[in-house]
């Protein structure tokens, strides 16, 4: 499975209280979204070390641009119902790749029929894609 990491899976895959998304997610292919590099790496707060484990990590993973069509895409979003302009464009970075978007922030997302979302912090995992294994989740969520 082809994931799209949201950006705050980004930040928790370097989290050791969260270890598990490395077990959780070791199977899948995980892509980001050049949205999320923004966001992480543009943090005022990130020291010098997180900037580089953040970056590392970030250019380890299959990266995604932002093209017209993405753009376009992310304008519809906002045109149909309220959401930050990140989260359209990841939204639609994710639709137009046809991935799976990884987030614990399922809400911000909701309502969107063409877009397949997993959390691997909730139980039951994936919304709209029953083909998303969750089993590999083996410790409680940080």
């Amino acid at each position: 499975m082809h994931l799209l990491l949201d950006s705050n899976m980004v930040i928790y895959l370097l989290d050791p209280k969260c270890a598990f998304l490395q077990v959780c997610l070791v199977e899948h292919t995980l892509h980001v979204s050049e949205i999320s590099r923004v966001e992480v790496l543009g943090f005022s707060k990130l020291d010098e070390n997180s900037y580089r484990s953040y970056l590392g990590l970030m250019d380890s993973l299959r990266n995604h641009g932002i093209a017209r069509t993405t753009i376009d895409g992310a304008i519809d979003l906002r045109r149909k119902r309220k959401m930050s302009l990140g989260n359209a464009l990841i939204a639609a970075n994710a639709i137009e790749h046809q991935l799976t978007l990884a987030t614990r922030n399922v809400r911000d997302f909701d309502g969107i029929a063409e877009l397949y979302v997993f959390n691997p912090f909730s139980e039951d995992g994936a919304r709209k894609h029953p083909s998303i294994r969750i089993s590999a989740v083996t410790s409680t969520p940080c």
